[in-house]
């Protein structure tokens, strides 16, 4: 995918190997960050087509956090979770990009709300970025896999 033109694949497989590259010990970050500048692309190329497409401008507002456009991808959130603060997805993306931009109670906040709502806690326990936090490493003790909180 990475050496693929830039039309190839679709704007979430360009930022998963976005993150591969970010996250994995050793990885490359400047390429990281070159792959969520294709994805953000790709993925306003799509919003074009598909302007009130809730995921597509999550998944935009994850981008434009991992390039550092901190506005921008708080504006675009805003706008996501204004239309629609109960997906489960969004309030877990909100817990990314909130945690990425050191806002921790927003980013505990959203995590919870996320897991609350059925989020798997199996997969945000993965989340790199919550790692390296012991506020949502602490919320997520209190979680099974599977979501919910534990009995």
């Amino acid at each position: 995918l990475e050496d693929a033109p830039d039309s190839a694949g679709t704007y979430i497989d360009r930022g998963n190997l976005a993150d591969i590259l970010y996250w994995s010990p050793g990885g490359d970050q400047q390429r990281a960050i070159q792959n969520y500048e294709i994805a953000k692309v790709e993925v306003e190329a799509y919003l074009q087509l598909n302007p009130g497409d809730l995921e597509a401008l999550a998944w935009k507002a994850m981008y434009l956090a991992m390039l550092g456009e901190r506005q921008a991808a708080e504006a675009v959130l805003t706008r996501v979770l204004e239309a629609d603060d109960e997906r489960v997805e969004t309030l877990y993306k909100a817990a990314i990009i909130y945690q990425h931009f050191g806002q921790k109670e927003k980013a505990v906040n959203y995590l919870a709300r996320s897991l609350e709502t059925g989020f798997s806690a199996r997969r945000a326990r993965n989340e790199p970025i919550f790692r390296e936090s012991p506020e949502l490493r602490e919320l997520l003790s209190n979680y099974p896999d599977e979501g919910g909180p534990c009995p």
